[in-house]
């Protein structure tokens, strides 16, 4: 890795940020990270253009499936009661015997619930006139930039598969960038190949960074010695 210690909440550290996200920087807690394997490139920075977005009809069906769900931005705080024991859960459902599964309340808040920037909790809850009323269904953790949003950490709850909430986060969160007049949503890292991250190559148009440049995810597919010959 690639790492840059950065003093929580100095008003130089968005201006930082802004200039490295695009550069295949993420963040983590009060740092931002890049990649550097010495042989291996695999681990490559996605975003998506949510101008040039269009939800296909999937998609779409999923967002008529959660539209009853109450969104609500706020501010990154400590984790709370209610949202610990939505973490737990989301972990033990869907990634049981996961690094982050064995996580303390501790050492999520110092990983997922610190940070040096501007980020904010998007809550999810049922409406007043469900069946369980202002029930916390899903935590999406995101970073606001000038021109994007990133893609932190979402869990949600882990009995409702019907909803997608996986899936449902991601749209959300273009929407919200949509809504507020930003352009990308970086979405972290993708791996070619492996099953876990195909998910990703469902949002579409996804750019990669590859050799220094943000191509189309489906140029990079469609020629398999880009991945074989991999830049230094």
């Amino acid at each position: 890795m690639e790492v840059i210690p950065l003093a929580s909440f100095d008003p130089s550290v968005k201006r930082m940020y802004n200039r490295l996200i695009p550069e295949g920087f993420r963040r983590d807690s009060t740092y931002l990270y890049r990649l550097r394997c010495a042989n291996c490139r695999r681990c490559i920075p996605t975003r998506l253009d949510v101008t040039q977005f269009h939800p296909d009809a999937t998609m779409r069906r999923t967002l008529n499936r959660n539209r009853n769900l109450i969104m609500n931005e706020v501010s990154l705080a400590p984790i709370n009661d209610e949202q610990w024991a939505l973490y737990q859960r989301y972990q033990n459902g869907r990634h049981e015997g996961g690094s982050m599964s064995k996580m303390t309340r501790e050492q999520v808040n110092s990983v997922l619930f610190a940070t040096c920037t501007d980020s904010r909790f998007l809550e999810f809850r049922t409406s007043s006139d469900s069946e369980n009323p202002n029930e916390l269904k899903m935590v999406c953790i995101i970073d606001r930039l000038d021109d994007a949003l990133s893609a932190v950490y979402t869990f949600y709850d882990p009995d409702a598969p019907k909803l997608s909430l996986g899936t449902f986060g991601i749209l959300s969160e273009i929407e919200y960038a949509q809504q507020n007049g930003l352009r990308y949503v970086y979405l972290g890292y993708w791996l070619p190949d492996y099953p876990n991250m195909d998910y990703k190559k469902r949002f579409q148009p996804m750019e990669i960074l590859w050799s220094g440049q943000w191509i189309p995810e489906r140029t990079f597919v469609a020629d398999p010695n880009l991945l074989e010959h991999q830049p230094s």
